[in-house]
């Protein structure tokens, strides 16, 4: 059963608690409705207001009727999670957290109260808890040296026997990138990269799926965006897409592309998006970081740049797999492989499943 958030589309969602439904899984889920009053505040004290007495309630009115064998909980806030910990543990119910992402300390994460939650989680809450999902291998070694019993899983496909089925061919190279374009993703290298592609003649579409105003850098790049006619020529921003819409763009790229540093924070996580690229069996640009390296080999089932990557190197991919098809398909069928061995649900979900009987037991 999954409890989750939903931010309130308008207020008269803030008093009204869902029913009940089910996923394509048949899946019970219910969203505890997250409203936008308050917004003012740091996100954080948002959480701190709002979702945490929400969850609370939710939890004890479920507890009401039924009671889990294990609890997981996905996130990394110590705010929001440790009343449910104490909730569950207090009836001997053992409780996972499932942690995706560690951030490093700045002065506006600070601000904001982000570190501090972090902080909670990490060095407060994690050493209490009866179990650990980590997302990365770096993330591994931290719950290890606290003692906890891990299990590390990466981003999962869904375990497609087949690749997304491609549309008919573009005159132009399409590239596609998910996501919010973020300070990690480095966005302005993205761009550069395909400004210094088209210069070198390459007929290049760039497809960016995503809401940009969600983050401070995704802002930035849509303004740069916006600003350039030579960026306006060769990128198209979608905004929010349905799962259907999604698969279409997918459907109908020539390769996907994820730049990072290396540094901390990617070392920590795993592109939860990579999948989505690899099941449409078109050849994807990777920064060889943290975790990348474990299941890709360059120009084998993906083409790796070195971490931070200049735009140089990036448009030189582009042009390279525009002009070698056979090899570009050679790459994409291979990382579809790696997605249905190393990243599929089925045999992830078996490992989750032994690993929380025994805490159970």
């Amino acid at each position: 059963m999954v409890l989750a958030a939903r931010i309130a589309a308008h207020e008269l969602e803030t008093a009204i608690e869902t029913e009940w439904q089910y996923d394509d899984y048949n899946i019970p889920y219910k969203h505890v409705v997250w409203p936008t009053t308050g917004s003012f505040l740091p996100y954080n004290a948002r959480l701190i207001l709002h979702l945490r007495p929400r969850f609370q309630n939710a939890i004890e009115t479920l507890a009401e009727q039924t009671l889990p064998d294990a609890v997981i909980i996905y996130g990394h806030s110590g705010l929001i999670s440790n009343p449910i910990r104490k909730f569950f543990q207090r009836r001997e119910i053992p409780v996972v957290m499932d942690i995706t992402e560690y951030h490093p300390t700045t002065i506006r994460r600070m601000l904001m109260t982000q570190s501090f939650d972090q902080w909670l989680c990490m060095k407060r809450l994690l050493p209490k808890l009866d179990g650990v999902i980590a997302i990365s291998r770096w993330l591994e070694e931290f719950a290890r040296r606290h003692k906890r019993p891990v299990l590390r899983i990466p981003a999962l496909g869904e375990g497609l026997e087949e690749p997304l089925s491609s549309s008919a061919e573009s005159e132009k190279f399409t590239m596609t990138y998910l996501g919010s374009m973020i300070e990690r993703d480095l966005p302005h290298s993205l761009l550069d990269g395909v400004l210094a592609a088209a210069s070198r003649g390459l007929e290049l579409d760039l497809v960016i799926v995503g809401r940009l105003e969600a983050t401070s850098a995704g802002r930035a790049a849509r303004a740069r965006i916006k600003g350039d006619p030579r960026l306006c020529k060769c990128v198209t921003v979608t905004g929010w897409l349905t799962d259907e819409e999604m698969r279409s763009r997918l459907r109908e790229s020539d390769c996907f592309v994820l730049l990072r540093d290396d540094e901390i924070q990617t070392r920590a996580c795993f592109p939860t998006r990579l999948p989505d690229y690899l099941q449409s069996a078109k050849p994807t640009i990777l920064s060889a970081v943290g975790d990348v390296n474990l299941y890709f080999r360059h120009r084998q089932n993906a083409w790796l740049l070195k971490p931070g990557s200049g735009p140089g190197e990036l448009a030189d991919a582009l042009i390279y797999l525009h002009e070698h098809p056979h090899e570009a398909s050679e790459i994409g069928r291979a990382g579809f492989h790696t997605c249905l061995e190393e990243l599929g649900y089925q045999q992830h979900g078996s490992r989750l499943s032994e690993f929380l009987t025994k805490l159970v037991v």
